[in-house]
């Protein structure tokens, strides 16, 4: 009988410091960093092409009056040689939810393409600028 309870009891203990623990992750700072194929500048703001960690690519379009609040351009420190690996995107997350887009880029925005975009990526921009979040596929 007493190793029933002792049972029980680990059990019980077990599972409220499992869900302790869940709880304490989702509430953690997390950074994430994808692989940039390309991105264009132009008037409406970024479009990128970025792949997902099972090597899926995705365009991100980030509406000009998003940066500075959503995303931002980053230039690796001076320096430090040939960085591999730019352009990426470094997304910080806190609780699950966006908070911030580093656009890592070798010379800033100088490196961008700048175009002028089809109607359809026009649309594209206003739409998310209407919703007004982005949504990061990982």
């Amino acid at each position: 009988m007493l190793k029933k309870i002792n049972l029980t009891l680990t059990i019980i203990l077990f599972i409220i410091a499992s869900f302790t623990l869940l709880n304490a992750q989702e509430n953690k700072p997390v950074i994430r960093i994808l692989k940039v194929d390309w991105y264009v500048v132009s008037q409406y703001g970024v479009k990128l092409q970025y792949r997902t960690f099972d090597n899926t690519p995705v365009i991100l379009y980030l509406p000009k009056s998003f940066e500075n609040k959503i995303f931002r351009f980053i230039e690796p420190p001076k320096g430090v040689g040939d960085i591999h690996g730019v352009p990426a995107l470094i997304v910080h997350m806190n609780g699950g939810k966006l908070e911030l887009i580093d656009i890592y880029v070798q010379h800033n925005k100088k490196d961008a393409l700048l175009v002028k975009l089809s109607d359809e990526d026009v649309e594209k921009f206003r739409e998310i600028e209407k919703i007004g979040k982005v949504d990061i596929k990982f």
